[in-house]
């Protein structure tokens, strides 16, 4: 009998600390799930609204399941935006993303990553038009420079693989030439950061020649 009582108290005990224990855990479970967003004006379940994230950021579309969902626009706590096409929460189709340091690319999106065809535009405005696959340049594709130089090349994992085409390097040299599986394989200029001439030349297998 006595452990019956003491089981009922232990019980009674943890249903009344069971507000204190949730309280407490609110911000692992924030981490965990997410702070939940806010339906400020229009429909935000099924219809059209404007929804604010606690990070800072916002939406405002069409929406499906409470989700992001059709056409839309939104806006990052960071400055980065996109507008164009979700699905289920996720930049789905066709869309264009800025980011906050000008840089901006129009194209196709796969469940958040770039996939299918696009263009990317650097602040100076050298310009990719072709090709990705998740989330990199992957294909036959045009680099466009500002002196208005079209440079075709097939490109694999983000960078210049087959004909020609612009590589920067980690110490800020940049080679832009012809290259070959991979390698700088052809005419080709290899320039330092301040944009100084180092080689220019025949290129083969990697190798300056001059």
């Amino acid at each position: 009998m006595i452990r019956k009582y003491q089981r009922i108290g232990l019980i009674v005990v943890s249903i009344a600390l069971l507000p204190a224990v949730i309280f407490a855990a609110r911000p692992i479970l924030r981490k965990l799930f997410g702070p939940k967003p806010q339906c400020v004006s229009g429909n935000c379940i099924n219809g059209n609204g404007r929804m604010i994230f606690q990070s800072g950021g916002s939406y405002t579309g069409s929406f499906k399941n409470e989700k992001p969902d059709g056409t839309g626009f939104w806006s990052g706590a960071n400055g980065d935006k996109y507008t164009g096409e979700w699905k289920g929460g996720d930049k789905h189709g066709y869309g264009r993303y800025t980011y906050v340091d000008g840089t901006e690319y129009n194209g196709q999106f796969e469940h958040n990553i770039k996939q299918g065809t696009g263009t990317f535009t650097w602040g100076d405005g050298t310009q990719y038009r072709g090709p990705w696959h998740a989330g990199t340049m992957e294909g036959n594709g045009t680099l466009s420079l500002p002196d208005g130089r079209a440079l075709r090349g097939t490109y694999q994992a983000g960078r210049i693989h087959d004909g020609t085409g612009i590589f920067k390097y980690k110490d800020g040299s940049t080679f832009t030439g012809e290259w070959k599986n991979g390698k700088r394989h052809g005419k080709g200029i290899l320039t330092d950061e301040s944009g100084k001439i180092l080689k220019a030349g025949h290129w083969e297998n990697d190798e300056f020649k001059e």
